[in-house]
């Protein structure tokens, strides 16, 4: 059933354990990479929905991993069932805490 996700078409990169999943792309055009994770995550809800697992919009959160200082977080625009996926400063998955200055893991350790 995994297996019949839908493979990404714009470069984006899937991982899935058990309960756990992340959903992420790289490039130099935030406004775009934004564009493109919406449209997969779309996909991903409608297979979710389609085999009857909930995503929790609660624990859905974004992250963005840059080297830029002046990046523009507003152009990240996500959504899960109509609300706002909510761009954090953290995020974990699989048991580490990733952050966004300079992945320095301070928040994991």
């Amino acid at each position: 059933m995994i297996n019949d996700i839908d493979d990404p078409v714009n470069g984006e990169r899937l991982s899935l354990y058990t309960d756990d999943s992340a959903l992420w792309k790289s490039g130099a055009n935030l406004t775009q990479l934004a564009k493109n994770v919406q449209s997969y995550l779309d996909k991903l809800k409608a297979f979710f929905d389609r085999w009857g697992f909930k995503v929790s919009e609660d624990k859905t959160v974004a992250i963005v991993l840059t080297r830029k200082r002046k990046c523009k977080l507003e152009n990240v625009k996500l959504t899960l069932n109509g609300k706002d996926i909510i761009v954090e400063n953290t995020a974990r998955f699989l048991g580490v805490t990733f952050d966004k200055k300079k992945l320095t893991w301070k928040p994991h350790v």
